[in-house]
C-alpha cells in the first residue's frame, strides 16, 4: 500500500526501493550494498529526506535500500530493536549483498562518497560506522553506535549482533549498568566480540567550534536549547553526517526538525549548490 510521500508499507518484511533503483546498479566498487532503516507513518518525513541524501551522495552505483515497520511492542526501543534484529536476520538469508548497513531514520548523509568510504574501510574490518553519542554512553567510543553502522557478510556469518535495549519494568526510560545507557544498539558490541571495528568520530552541536553545518540566528536558539539534537561526524575533515535526536517527538516540519533541516540546506547550498 503506497504512502502520500512515495514510500510503501513494509510489514512482514515488505521491501520499499526507490525507483531509481531500477535503473541504476547498486554495487560499489565491485561491493553490493543494502541500506536498512526502520520507518513507520510518523518519521516518514525523516525517512525521504535520508533516503534523497544517500541517493544524491551515492558517487559509484545506488545502494538498495530497504524499510521495514517497527514490530508490534508497547515499549519505542524494543519496537526498533526487534525491527533491527529481524531485518538483519531475513536478509543473512539473501547471498546477493556484501556490506549491510543499518541506518537510523534521523540521519542524513552528507559526504559526496559514503558508499565508496564503508567499501574502502572494509577492506580489513568487520564494523564500521558513526560513533555512539558520548553523552549518552551507549556503547564504547572505539565501537559504532546504531546510529549509522555497517557490517561485512562475513562478519555477519561469524556474529549476530543484537539490537535490542534492556527496560525496566513499567518504565519508558531504558535500563542502565554503570554508566552505559542500555538503548537500542547497546548490546552490539558485547554480541560481537572479537569484531574489528573502526568510528567516525562524533562531535555535539555544542560548543560551535569545528562545526561544519551553519548556524545562524534563526537556527542558534534551538542548538543551544538541545545542543545533543543536531550532531555531527566528520571524516577526513568533511562534514559526513547529521542527526536529528528524538524524531518521533519533533516532526520535520516542526520547530526544532526545520531548524536541524536549515541548517543542512544552508550546508548543501554551499558545498554542492543544491538543496535536499
Amino acid at each position: 500500500m503506497e504512502r502520500e510521500n512515495g514510500l510503501h508499507t513494509a510489514t512482514d518484511i515488505e521491501r520499499y526501493r526507490p525507483t531509481v533503483q531500477e535503473e541504476m546498479p547498486f554495487y560499489v566498487m565491485g561491493k553490493k550494498i543494502v541500506v536498512v532503516t526502520i520507518a513507520d507513518e510518523i518519521v516518514s518525513d525523516y525517512v525521504a529526506l535520508l533516503w534523497t541524501s544517500l541517493l544524491r551522495f551515492s558517487v559509484l552505483g545506488c545502494p538498495r535500500m530497504y524499510s521495514f515497520e517497527s514490530i508490534n511492542h508497547e515499549h519505542n526501543s524494543m519496537r526498533h530493536g526487534l525491527a533491527l534484529n529481524g531485518a538483519v536476520e531475513e536478509l543473512k538469508e539473501e547471498d546477493w549483498w556484501d556490506i549491510l548497513v543499518v541506518v537510523d531514520a534521523d540521519i542524513c548523509v552528507l559526504y559526496k562518497g559514503w558508499d565508496e568510504v564503508f567499501v574502502r574501510e572494509f577492506e580489513n574490518k568487520d564494523v564500521f560506522g558513526l560513533q555512539s553519542p558520548v553523552e549518552y554512553h551507549r556503547s564504547a567510543e572505539n565501537f559504532p553506535g546504531v546510529f549509522m553502522v555497517g557490517f561485512t557478510r562475513k562478519a555477519l556469518n561469524r556474529w549476530t549482533p543484537d539490537f535490542t535495549p534492556k527496560l525496566v519494568d513499567g518504565q519508558e526510560s531504558v535500563a542502565r549498568v554503570g554508566k552505559i545507557k542500555c538503548d537500542t544498539g547497546w548490546k552490539m558490541q558485547r554480541t560481537m566480540a572479537g569484531a574489528k571495528a573502526v568510528v567516525i568520530p562524533y562531535l555535539p552541536a555544542l560548543p560551535i567550534c569545528n562545526k561544519l553545518l551553519p548556524i545562524d540566528k534563526r537556527t542558534m536558539p534551538i542548538v543551544k536549547q538541545k545542543p545533543t539534537h543536531q550532531a555531527e561526524w566528520h571524516y577526513n575533515g568533511k562534514l559526513f553526517a547529521t542527526h536529528k535526536q528524538a524524531c518521533r517527538n519533533h516532526r520535520l516540519n516542526g520547530r526544532y526538525g526545520a531548524a536541524w533541516k536549515r541548517r543542512i540546506d544552508l550546508y548543501t547550498q554551499k558545498e554542492y549548490g543544491i538543496t535536499l
